[in-house]
């Protein structure tokens, strides 16, 4: 408590002090001083030390000096001898006698007495030290007592002529024996830029946030931010650009329903396709009557990626061929109108050789109709027989015949109940007849080994009748 009433009393008695200087004096001032006849006369002498004083208009030899230290020499020009109070007695030119008080005060002003600094010996109100440092901070040799204080602190810590300090804000309190001055300085940490650089890679559609804003353009940018200790951070960054690959997929503009659709990749160096699949080339089998869309993303080596979502496929459908009766049973020979339900075709050829979805016809037996579209064809048939006299099982040859194995590759064997087979023909998928046998003993063979691989339609007639076109595959 004691110490803090004597800080508060140092500061006070030093603003007051300094406002009662006559003349004030740098430390380094050690020439004469002339005294004014003024008195009392008061003097600050910076940090102390000793300089020459005489007065003003005085005759030789008839000065007479009263001191704190060096007794009453009777001379000109003294030189002083320390702070306190002095007097003088002079006889001036005009043979009268002066008297003059006279006190010399030292007030503080703290140096930066560390050695190397360009601040050394000087007494600035603030110095620069490097980050992490430290600076000597002295009041000179010229006080009786020295006491430092933090600022802020409340208490004394240290009584030393120097102290070495690191960063903040420090009081000295010094007295010279019979009056007490105070200063303040403030000890910062210089701020050193720190300087970071960065060298960094995006995609072509990527952005990096640099220099202030959204980059995706090759070259150096700057950035200046605060780091933790306050001081400015440079950061440096240099952007590279990379290439995506130049992705590409060749593939089928169109394919028809059941056909596999290949899509080769090109212009990445790896691969992932919708399926899962990572090969250049996948394949899909067409089951969906459409477009379809399919999907990849490439990958050059250097991480960069690009997708295509909408490679377009056109599934063209098989045409179709119904009649919703295998039989239309008459009771004369008349015309009979023969319409069965068809999609996906572009054209009709009827056994009858007509080419129109619908015919008319009065001949009885069995009518079958082809149908064909790009992507293949289709078959079907109907049975018109009279109401009467109709000849044993005609109506169940279709059900009567069988054929294997199925699928061949060589021979198909036939098997038919109550019914004598005449001739057969082998029909392709577009309706161009392919292969015919005849044999009027009874055919229960045919030999198929020379037909390509495929769908096939197995036409057979009968003495008695014509049994429905039935579907067999050839290996």
């Amino acid at each position: 408590m004691k110490k803090l009433i004597f800080l508060i009393s140092l500061i006070v008695s030093a603003l007051i002090g300094k406002a009662q200087y006559d003349i004030t004096l740098s430390n380094q001032f050690n020439g004469t001083l002339i005294l004014p006849g003024t008195t009392p006369y008061i003097i600050g002498k910076q940090n102390g030390g000793f300089f020459y004083m005489k007065p003003n208009n005085y005759q030789t030899g008839q000065v007479g000096w009263v001191t704190p230290c060096n007794g009453a020499p009777f001379i000109d020009s003294l030189i002083t001898c320390g702070a306190g109070s002095y007097g003088v007695d002079y006889k001036k030119n005009d043979n009268t006698w002066s008297h003059l008080d006279i006190y010399i005060r030292y007030f503080v002003d703290i140096i930066d007495s560390t050695p190397g600094t360009t601040t050394y010996g000087q007494t600035p109100d603030t110095i620069w030290i490097p980050q992490g440092g430290t600076a000597n901070l002295s009041a000179g040799s010229n006080f009786a007592l020295n006491l430092w204080f933090v600022l802020g602190a409340g208490s004394e810590f240290s009584s030393n002529n120097t102290v070495n300090v690191s960063h903040g804000t420090y009081v000295a309190g010094c007295s010279d024996g019979d009056y007490t001055s105070y200063d303040t300085i403030v000890v910062a940490e210089a701020c050193i830029p720190s300087t970071v650089t960065i060298d960094t890679a995006i995609c072509e559609t990527q952005m990096i946030f640099a220099q202030g804003a959204w980059q995706n353009t090759a070259g150096t940018y700057h950035d200046t931010l605060t780091n933790t200790s306050g001081c400015d951070s440079i950061i440096t960054t240099h952007l590279t650009i990379l290439s995506r690959p130049a992705l590409f997929v060749v593939h089928p503009t169109q394919v028809c329903m059941g056909d596999t659709i290949t899509l080769t990749a090109t212009g990445a160096d790896t691969y992932l396709w919708w399926n899962n699949e990572t090969n250049d080339t996948t394949t899909v089998i067409a089951n969906t009557a459409g477009i379809s869309y399919f999907s990849i993303v490439g990958y050059n080596n250097n991480g960069c990626s690009i997708s295509i979502t909408d490679v377009p496929v056109t599934v063209n459908p098989l045409p179709t061929v119904h009649f919703t009766v295998d039989t239309i049973t008459v009771g004369s020979i008349q015309n009979v109108t023969l319409t069965p339900t068809i999609n996906n075709a572009d054209s009709y050829l009827w056994n009858t050789t007509e080419t129109t979805p619908t015919i008319v016809t009065n001949v009885l037996g069995w009518h079958y109709v082809t149908v064909t579209n790009g992507c293949g064809f289709a078959v079907d048939s109907i049975l018109i027989r009279l109401g009467t006299n109709v000849p044993e099982n005609t109506d169940s040859s279709e059900i009567a015949v069988k054929i294997c194995p199925n699928p061949t590759t060589d021979f198909i064997e036939l098997s038919a109940y109550k019914l004598v087979i005449e001739k057969a023909e082998v029909f392709n998928q577009i309706g161009q007849l392919v292969l015919q046998v005849v044999d009027n003993s009874n055919l229960r063979s045919i030999n198929v080994s020379m037909l390509p691989q495929g769908v096939y339609y197995l036409k057979l007639d009968a003495h008695n009748g014509t049994a429905k076109p039935i579907r067999f595959l050839k290996e």
